[in-house]
């Protein structure tokens, strides 16, 4: 049985996708969920740090703000999160794995985007990433 339910969002419809997929996971287990949306505040560049990080942090909190809205309707125990890389660990990925061990969560679900060939030897996938490193079960949402 999955007890706590780590799903890793952002603003994409594959990330809406997996949050609905949780949710129907967590009403048959009466499990727990665990909303996390992860920034990126390691920036170096032109513009007012202050500022970027302030910016970034509010549009990771409308993310969270936007899935709030399906976790109401859920009537399910939920918490949302909001976290930042650090220096130490700037991959989103290792981030993740952090937190689903600090949740002691027994099921992390993630969205992909299933992309292939050349676009994903660009840009890589944090959902690959993930399956990886995990210890923890996953499951894969497409978007």
């Amino acid at each position: 049985m999955y007890k706590q339910i780590m799903v890793a969002v952002d603003d994409t419809k594959a990330s809406t996708l997996a949050l609905k997929e949780a949710i129907k996971v967590a009403k048959t287990q009466n499990s727990k969920l665990y909303v996390i949306h992860i920034i990126d505040t390691l920036y170096e560049g032109d513009v007012d740090r202050e500022s970027f990080v302030e910016l970034t942090r509010k549009q990771g909190q409308d993310v969270l703000n936007s899935m709030k809205k399906l976790l109401s309707r859920s009537k399910l125990e939920f918490e949302l999160k909001l976290c930042e890389l650090i220096p130490s660990k700037p991959q989103i990925a290792e981030k993740l794995i952090d937190e689903a061990k600090n949740l002691n969560a027994d099921l992390i679900v993630i969205g992909t985007h299933g992309r292939r060939g050349f676009h994903h030897m660009l840009t890589g996938s944090v959902a690959e990433e993930v399956i990886r490193i995990s210890k923890t079960p996953i499951l894969l949402v497409r978007g």
